[in-house]
């Protein structure tokens, strides 16, 4: 698996990066989709469509502040979360392991 994979399909584009402790999701996800600020609109359009494929894929999660605040507490999916776009980081999808990444690649790429 290339973690510096990037995938343009039309106007769409992403890419996959290995977390490091700096990341707020390490240690429990390893691995970040990040979407590219090409198009505000064209980032929240693929974005939402990955987010519902996951949702359906990987069963239901929670955005990573909510599962942040929830994980020691109340069971969840601990294999995938999301953060959505701020002024600081584009929209985000975590996983925990290469297995969900390589699952989303075979789907997306």
């Amino acid at each position: 698996m290339g973690l510096t994979r990037q995938s343009v399909l039309g106007a769409k584009a992403w890419r996959v990066v290995e977390m490091t402790p700096n990341w707020n999701a390490y240690p429990a996800f390893r691995y970040a989709i990040v979407y590219d600020r090409i198009s505000y609109q064209q980032s929240v359009r693929d974005f939402s469509q990955a987010l519902a494929w996951c949702w359906d894929t990987f069963d239901a999660s929670i955005d990573l502040q909510s599962w942040q605040a929830l994980k020691k507490s109340d069971p969840v999916n601990m294999s995938w979360s999301w953060d959505t776009q701020t002024n600081v980081h584009p929209n985000r999808i975590y996983f925990a392991s290469a297995k969900e990444v390589d699952t989303f690649i075979l789907k997306w790429n």
